[in-house]
């Protein structure tokens, strides 16, 4: 590894060596670019329009790197972004997933190379989920005093991350206008048989 220099001398049945052979240098670069997909990670759950955080780094020689959706159903892989400079936990795409089959999932794969010809490989296996929740059934009101218990059939989704109450149509969980991102604002799986 590095710069290594070369010379060669001959020797005789009676052990006499010859001078050197002018010498000649060689650089030796086995050392392969590091590449890391940052985010999403790997076995995540992604929606809509995201962008892909990602690492690519070689000792100033990296030739190129690329990111693929490659779909683990079978179909076309597709290039997410292409560089030849060197990233640093950055974002190097922005994916939309929103056209993509719900509950699909895809590989995302970060290959890089040098000008030595290493190369480096990285992935994320990622499920597209843009697909809401059924909505609650069975939903009943009770009032108990200056309370109202609330009660509903638990959705049997395996990704339900919890729900959200309104009252007359406003989020009672979030103060103002709701964000884009509700996650936040859910009650627990266990909300069922709640007081307001």
């Amino acid at each position: 590894e590095g710069r290594l220099r070369y010379s060669v001398s001959a020797v005789d049945r009676a052990g006499n060596e010859s001078a050197q052979s002018a010498p000649v240098d060689i650089v030796l670069d086995r050392t392969a670019p590091f590449v890391a997909i940052i985010d999403p990670a790997d076995a995540a759950s992604v929606a809509g329009v995201l962008e892909i955080v990602a690492t690519v780094r070689a000792d100033a020689d990296l030739s190129a790197w690329r990111l693929d959706s490659v779909p683990t159903g079978g179909g076309a892989n597709v290039v997410l972004a292409e560089g030849g400079s060197q990233v640093d936990v950055a974002a190097i795409a922005t994916w939309d997933t929103r056209t993509l089959a719900d509950l699909s999932q895809h590989r995302l794969r970060l290959t890089a190379r040098d000008h030595a010809g290493n190369s480096a490989e990285a992935s994320a296996l990622v499920t597209v989920d843009n697909g809401p929740p059924a909505a609650p059934t069975g939903l009943t009101a009770i009032a108990a005093g200056a309370d109202v218990q609330l009660d509903w059939a638990p959705n049997l989704e395996a990704d339900l991350l919890g729900y959200l109450i309104y009252r007359d149509g406003e989020l009672l969980t979030a103060n103002g206008a709701p964000p884009a991102d509700l996650r936040p604002f859910g009650v627990a799986l266990h909300a069922p048989g709640g007081d307001e």
